[in-house]
């Protein structure tokens, strides 16, 4: 298994010459919010991504600053009931959004592995190295079969 590491971007500012410092929340910060209520996620992050400062003091000024310096995650979109035609305004959360498809892609994973390592008998590594497309053409192949 190959592990990608890159270093955290801290965010410096002032606040009434006290210099609080942050990082933005990785993928695994928002996945592990899951595990607290709605309430309690939000401070979570903010303690695992205020590098320097204070939680209760600068709270309010990290997310200021958060917000300013990161793109727009939450759009509004046009959306049709596909019902009854009505037009709405819905929120797209992309970030939800990714991080959904990526824990599935790795379930998805697991058992393409599973699958083709049950049938040829070959290494995870093999079929790691495989490129996806070849790979998912291996597990069509397989299901075809049964």
């Amino acid at each position: 298994m190959r592990f990608l590491f890159y270093k955290l971007k801290v965010f410096l500012f002032h606040i009434n010459c006290i210099k609080p410092s942050f990082r933005f929340p990785t993928g695994e910060d928002e996945l592990l919010t899951a595990l607290y209520s709605q309430n309690d996620a939000e401070d979570f992050l903010m303690t695992r991504c205020l590098v320097k400062g204070n939680l209760v003091k600068d709270k309010e000024a990290v997310q200021k600053k958060m917000a300013q310096i990161a793109p727009v995650l939450n759009i509004e979109m046009q959306a049709s009931c596909p019902e009854c035609s009505h037009a709405s305004q819905v929120q797209f959360d992309i970030q939800s959004f990714l991080l959904m498809k990526l824990k599935g892609e790795r379930t998805q994973l697991i058992r393409e592995i599973h699958r083709i390592a049950s049938h040829y008998h070959w290494t995870q590594g093999a079929i790691l190295a495989l490129p996806r497309k070849l790979r998912k053409q291996y597990v069509a192949l397989i299901e075809s079969e049964d």
